[in-house]
């Protein structure tokens, strides 16, 4: 049996301002809700949770744990996002795990080299450069600078839901990558500055 048919996890991903997207995982069943609705995370993220653990009379002291996307992405979506997941773990001490759509993209080509490229707003772009896991820069880019950026790299975008996430999770878990959740911080990028 795979460890992914044994597990019982959430995944959170409130970093784009155009939808909410959770996931529940319990052993070998899979059921999500994607809320495809502009600046919804404060008022669908709680009952949308509640509904997927309902649907499986599970609470979230059954889980093994919650996977939250730490960003980049929509500021106001990722705090709500974060302020819900450290509300959850201070209440039930469930562990927690996050991700960043950089490594999504990283995991889901297999490499450690390339512009990793999140589509933001206005034609533009978070970025991520590594070359052999050595990181060159994170930032913001406009799709019109994007011509002449790094062309000796391969790109990786991402610009919708939908990239496979599991294996990630699981990999992070089964090495108990729990980093400390009162300090847990989202990625958060503005052309030239990157809090983090």
């Amino acid at each position: 049996m795979k460890m992914k048919d044994k597990l019982k996890f959430l995944q959170i991903d409130t970093s784009n301002e155009n939808y909410l997207f959770i996931k529940l995982v319990n052993k070998d069943i899979q059921k999500h809700i994607l809320i495809k609705e502009k600046r919804c995370h404060m008022k669908e993220l709680v009952p949308s949770i509640q509904k997927l653990l309902e649907s499986e009379n599970l609470v979230l002291t059954d889980l093994d744990f919650i996977a939250l996307n730490e960003g980049p992405g929509s500021w106001t979506g990722l705090r709500i996002g974060f302020s819900t997941v450290k509300t959850f773990w201070q209440v039930t001490k469930v562990k927690v795990i996050f991700y960043s759509n950089f490594e999504l993209l990283r995991n889901k080509y297999q490499t450690d080299t390339g512009v990793f490229l999140v589509k933001s707003s206005n034609d533009k772009y978070y970025y991520q450069v590594l070359n052999k896991g050595e990181m060159y820069g994170q930032n913001i880019i406009s799709k019109q600078e994007l011509e002449d950026f790094y062309i000796d790299l391969p790109r990786y975008f991402f610009e919708e839901h939908g990239i496979e996430a599991d294996n990630l999770l699981i990999q992070k878990f089964n090495n108990n990558e729990f980093p400390d959740v009162n300090i847990a911080e989202p990625i958060y990028i503005v052309e030239g500055v990157i809090f983090n």
